[in-house]
This record gives structure tokens, C-alpha cells and sequence, in this order.
């Protein structure tokens, strides 16, 4: 069974005990912008799912399922200025190994009291990070105007 929710241009969907999200987004930048939202979005929905398991007592114990995110046909762009980037960045093939994760403290509070600490950066720590699971870092620039 398939229950939907949506929430601002996104739909939160269960399906067995995973909780999945699908954004609608007007546009997105695809050196600056889409990797950003990803990352956000995506924790989000562990905050989501996390939440769920709080206010039910485990009850329904969600695990963070698919993130998608839907752009209309030529809205990703990308600006003049990171145009190397973009090349760069195409060329590059995915690299093995274990991918960095982003952990949220168990001790942490709830979802809307997280976003309400000043220190809640204080609350998430990213774990497996290290230079055998990225591909060295590509400098681009925000436009302006």
C-alpha cells in the first residue's frame, strides 16, 4: 500500500517501511545549485523519517528511502563562468568505494526543535570522508547577476 503526501512541490510516499521524496523544482544551477539541493534534500528526508519513528515510539520505523528530484526540460543550466568546470566534471566517472555519510546525533531533539537550536550543525557529523571516495575538488565561481 502507497500512501501520498504532498508538501510544497514535493511528495513524501511510503511504500513497505521506506519513505521516499520526490521535488518539483523550477530550475536548478548544476555545478552550484543541484548538488546543494541534493545534499539538503537528503537530509531532510532522514529528518523525516526519523521524525516519524519519534512521534510514534518506533511504532513506524521509516528508513529514508529514494530522493528524486524533477527539473522541466531546460531548466538545469549552467553558467559561463564554470564552464571548465562543466567539462571537467563530465568527464569524470563515478569512483568506488564507500560513499560519506551524514550522521545526526541519537541524543538529538526533534525536527522542528532541531531547527529552531543555533548549534544544530553541531547536532550532524559526516562520517567516511576521506580523498579515496571523491575526485580532487573543482573550483567554481557563483555568477553574479
Amino acid at each position: 500500500m502507497t500512501r501520498r503526501e504532498v508538501w510544497r512541490g514535493s511528495t513524501f510516499s511510503v511504500r513497505g517501511g521506506s519513505l521516499d521524496l520526490a521535488l518539483q523544482q523550477r530550475s536548478s544551477d548544476v555545478i552550484l545549485g543541484l548538488p546543494h539541493d541534493a545534499y539538503v534534500w537528503s537530509v531532510i528526508l532522514h529528518l523525516v523519517a526519523r521524525e516519524v519513528r519519534r512521534r510514534t515510539d518506533g511504532e513506524v520505523a521509516l528508513s529514508a528511502g529514494r530522493l528524486s528530484i524533477h527539473l522541466p526540460a531546460g531548466s538545469a543550466h549552467a553558467y559561463a563562468v564554470n564552464e571548465d568546470a562543466l567539462r571537467e566534471l563530465s568527464r569524470r566517472a563515478p569512483k568506488g568505494g564507500v560513499a560519506p555519510r551524514v550522521l545526526l546525533r541519537r541524543d538529538a531533539p526533534g525536527l522542528f526543535e532541531l531547527a529552531a537550536l543555533d548549534d544544530s550543525p553541531a547536532m550532524l557529523r559526516v562520517e567516511g570522508y576521506d580523498d579515496s571516495c571523491c575526485h580532487p575538488r573543482i573550483v567554481v565561481a557563483q555568477a553574479n547577476g
